[in-house]
């Protein structure tokens, strides 16, 4: 998000669907960490504020706001004067009881922290979260710079990214010979996109000056016959937006027939997808990498 990138390019035609499709996808990752929406203890770090300096806090992708509402409501209790930030590259609706402590800002976090209409100046918060940003951010270490920035002292981030790659029930894995992954293998760098990236997330936040690394990762199950609202939701919302996002972003690279493994064209890709992912047997899951650090 260094800019918009292909972003705008890439999203889905129908606002409205895609807004309940983040709804569901919010709910059902929710259900799959267990029931919370953060790792970090969002009750600890919310008693750094006081009435001299209150607790600040920022979503970065807020699409619809329930993230933001609930981050919202979880630092309630030990800040009545926080301010929590949403901030999105699209406006974002009126969907959701918001509560008062909660601010929305339509823009690109980067222009937002360091451009000539930059809002947020360095060192303004505490806690800076974002999650499912693969398509939106094209220079993950610049993003990461800027939000190190971004941060106070004592300041923590919390980063929630699914990363390619698809394994058995016994992690033995499953997709290294999915010739559409190795399309997507071409055609993503082609767009800045690097939908391995949060593999990179230590290493990068230790390079911008990030200490206290730590990563969770969850298991993102995608059968239809695994019983659980995330696999649920992969299987009847998340596929059939997925192929269009696949076929868009083989679009948009500009790769040549002789690029797509055999596949034949758009289509072919979007085919191989169905037969893999779409019919993989139970147990089936990718990583779901929850990375936080601490700016000291």
């Amino acid at each position: 998000m260094a800019d918009e990138g292909p972003y705008r390019e890439l999203l889905p035609s129908n606002v409205s669907t895609e807004f309940d499709r983040l709804d569901q996808q919010t709910r059902a990752l929710t259900s799959m960490m267990g029931g919370h929406n953060f790792v970090t203890d969002i009750s600890s770090l919310a008693a750094r504020g006081d009435d001299t300096s209150p607790f600040q806090a920022i979503e970065v992708g807020a699409g619809t706001g329930l993230r933001t509402a609930v981050l919202a409501r979880q630092i309630a209790p030990s800040d009545a004067n926080a301010k929590i930030y949403g901030v999105d590259l699209s406006p974002i609706p009126a969907l959701h009881e918001q509560p008062p402590t909660v601010s929305f800002v339509q823009g690109n976090i980067m222009d937002l922290a360091t451009g000539p209409s930059a809002r947020f100046p360095p060192a303004t918060f505490d806690f800076l979260t974002s999650r499912m940003l693969g398509v939106a951010i094209t220079d993950w270490p610049a993003y990461l710079r800027t939000s190190f920035d971004l941060l106070k002292p004592g300041g923590r981030i919390e980063l929630q990214e699914a990363c390619f790659g698809w394994y058995d029930a016994s992690s033995a894995e499953l997709s290294q010979d999915w010739r559409w992954m190795h399309v997507m293998r071409k055609a993503g760098p082609k767009l800045g996109l690097d939908f391995w990236g949060p593999r990179k997330f230590p290493a990068q936040l230790r390079e911008c000056g990030f200490v206290d690394v730590e990563v969770r990762t969850f298991k993102w199950l995608i059968s239809p016959e695994d019983d659980e609202e995330i696999a649920r939701y992969t299987a009847n919302v998340l596929h059939p937006t997925f192929v269009g996002l696949l076929g868009r972003v083989v679009e948009t690279s500009g790769l040549g027939l002789g690029e797509l493994e055999g596949l034949g064209g758009v289509e072919g890709v979007k085919g191989d997808y169905l037969e893999t992912v779409g019919r993989a047997p139970k147990e089936t899951y990718c990583d779901f990498w929850v990375v936080m650090a601490r700016k000291p």
